[in-house]
């Protein structure tokens, strides 16, 4: 789980800082000057994933940039309008692995709600898989048939051999130091089990999620903020022991969620694609009570890159040009791969606002950085993925519906000359844009940046409304 900061603890705790530039700094003030700040800090512990480990179905794979299973009933209690509605219809276009949508049955579980109608939209098939499954505990499977399926999968694994050619080709599972070879041809005979077991879509589904919880703890590496890290001292562990953990958990919190109460409605699936590129065809216009999402920060993190073990070892990509194009496809979050769309906003009637809100941005990255151009891409292009974002949502919410994002704030460059991406004030200044009004930002948490002096080092949940 994150550290995170309470708000009382202040931002001037670690010694001597740097102010970032003082005009972009007066920048991000100006532009949220007359928004509704909230710095209670109800969110602060429910922007990081919060006791999902020890909740039926959040705990089937841990995603460590997930928010918590209570943060949907936390949002809807802070809005009054939907505090007492007993049906609700919602889209999150950053699915991850499913915790809006999940979340959402639960309160129908909890009897909060009597009706719910879920969309999601994930680029990263992996995570779709995950998510997708983890819903189809809650209605549509039988216990004893999960069961059984996930069963014979184990069984099949363990007395088949493995063809060398259907190991993964990524040189992460051919380095010995990071994976023991009998773990990768494990993981492999597991995978290949599922592909063979007679089942269903959905049986099949669960027991891959089983898979996949396996090959991280296989290995030596641990994922660390942007990337793998190894560690010589981690014992990695034999994934058929692995799997029959997970088997048994994917059961029992089948078991706990599969009926639901009598008279409920509920619905939610998640497509694959890009909720950025075109991906909200699904979403009638005008249909939606709520759009909540959490974005990729523009942080640096590439989730291809650091989730690709799973991404590898579960068959979603096979070759490097397949996942290269699955990186293409991202948020342009990160420098890490030259991105080739255009610029959307520059044709746009808003142009010259977009330009504006962006101009201080680019001003402030430091000329001599040998980073200068990948900041500058970074800036733009994460700015133009969340004007379309905003501009889909607003497309399919009700009139007066509501949009909820959650988003850290960012610091890149140098400790000399820091250059402050407030994400939270840049995208409520995009949805402005595209027709919302910032009803209220809640400062949840202040992150820990030792040399960094501005109240903009932070985390919010920010709620709009479609004017």
């Amino acid at each position: 789980m994150s550290i995170w900061r309470p708000l009382d603890a202040g931002v001037q705790d670690y010694g001597p800082k740097t102010t970032p530039g003082a005009a972009l700094e007066t920048h991000w003030r100006e532009l949220s000057a007359n928004w509704p700040h909230d710095k209670r800090g109800t969110f602060g512990p429910l922007v990081v994933p919060t006791g999902n480990s020890d909740v039926p179905v959040h705990r089937w794979f841990h995603l460590k940039e997930a928010f918590s299973h209570k943060l949907l009933g936390a949002v809807l209690d802070e809005i009054p309008e939907l505090d007492k509605a007993d049906a609700l219809s919602i889209v999150d276009p950053f699915s991850g692995v499913g915790t809006t949508l999940a979340s959402g049955y639960d309160l129908v579980r909890s009897g909060r709600l009597r009706s719910f109608l879920g969309a999601g939209i994930e680029v990263n098939p992996f995570f779709h898989a995950i998510g997708n499954a983890k819903l189809s505990a809650y209605s549509t499977v039988e216990p004893d048939v999960v069961q059984s399926v996930l069963a014979s999968v184990l069984n099949d694994a363990q007395s088949a051999s493995v063809n060398q050619y259907d190991l993964p080709t990524l040189s992460t599972f051919q380095n010995v130091d990071y994976f023991p070879r009998e773990h990768v041809e494990r993981i492999t005979a597991l995978r290949k089990a599922v592909d063979r077991v007679q089942a269903s879509d959905v049986h099949r589904a669960l027991a891959a999620v089983a898979v996949a919880t396996t090959v991280e703890p296989s290995s030596r590496l641990r994922r660390d903020g942007r990337t793998l890290r190894r560690y010589q001292e981690r014992e990695p562990i034999s994934p058929f022991a692995t799997y029959r953990i997970s088997a048994g958990e994917i059961v029992d919190d089948i078991r706990a969620v599969n009926s639901l109460p009598r008279g409920s409605s509920v619905a939610a699936n998640i497509t694959l694609g890009s909720s950025v590129q075109n991906s909200w065809a699904s979403v009638p216009d005008g249909s939606v009570d709520v759009v909540a999402f959490s974005p990729p920060y523009p942080n640096n993190i590439d989730y291809t890159e650091v989730y690709k073990i799973e991404l590898w070892a579960l068959g979603h990509v096979t070759d490097t040009e397949a996942f290269r194009n699955q990186r293409h496809e991202t948020v342009r979050s990160h420098p890490s791969v030259k991105f080739v769309r255009d610029l959307r906003y520059e044709s746009d009637a808003r142009s010259e606002d977009v330009q504006k809100l962006v101009a201080p941005m680019v001003d402030a990255i430091p000329t001599k950085s040998r980073y200068a151009r990948q900041l500058e891409r970074l800036v733009t292009g994460y700015t133009d993925d969340m004007l379309a974002t905003f501009d889909a949502a607003y497309q399919a919410l009700k009139p007066g519906g509501y949009c909820v994002y959650v988003v850290g704030n960012s610091v890149h460059g140098s400790s000399e000359f820091p250059l402050m991406i407030a994400s939270d004030v840049l995208m409520g200044r995009l949805a402005e844009l595209a027709g919302f009004s910032v009803s209220k930002v809640y400062v949840a948490r202040y992150l820990p940046r030792r040399r960094i002096n501005s109240d903009f080092v932070r985390e919010s949940v920010v709620i709009l409304r479609r004017n």
